[in-house]
């Protein structure tokens, strides 16, 4: 269990970070000067594509040290991708990957499928707290 992940990740999200919407403008650049600057892939672009930063963005805030880009050549991009993530996580060294049927725990970073796309992995979080519903654990 990583209650300092999970207690930054639930302080953080209560900051409403968010992208160009409803006429205001990011306030993602704090998370965003982070990465590396390329043209493709910039703040104005991040609006529903920031999520995989800001779990990153909560790593580093609660003292994990995390590289921008893992080194290995298995992990197709930074960590701002969510894809990069579950590619870490499935490294030998690392070994933190968990099946669907596996539960959860407070801090653990969980990665969703289908949440704004009909694709896998479309979005990523941190477990900040657990809902019992219908007599059975949630997050």
């Amino acid at each position: 269990m990583n209650t300092c992940l999970s207690e930054t990740a639930a302080a953080e999200a209560g900051k409403f970070y968010h992208g160009n919407v409803m006429g205001a403008e990011t306030n993602l650049h704090i998370i965003h000067d982070l990465f590396p600057k390329i043209d493709a892939w910039n703040i104005n672009s991040w609006d529903n594509c920031w999520y995989a930063a800001f779990v990153y963005w909560c790593c580093i805030k609660s003292g994990i040290n995390l590289p921008v880009r893992c080194p290995d050549p298995a992990v197709s991009c930074n960590f701002a991708g969510v894809i990069a993530w579950e590619q870490w996580a499935k490294l030998l060294e690392v070994n933190r990957w968990k099946g669907k049927g596996d539960k959860a725990a407070m801090g653990d970073i969980v990665l969703f499928d289908r949440v704004f796309e009909d694709k896998e992995h479309d979005h990523i979080g941190v477990v900040c707290k657990w809902i019992h519903k219908h007599g059975r654990d949630g997050v």
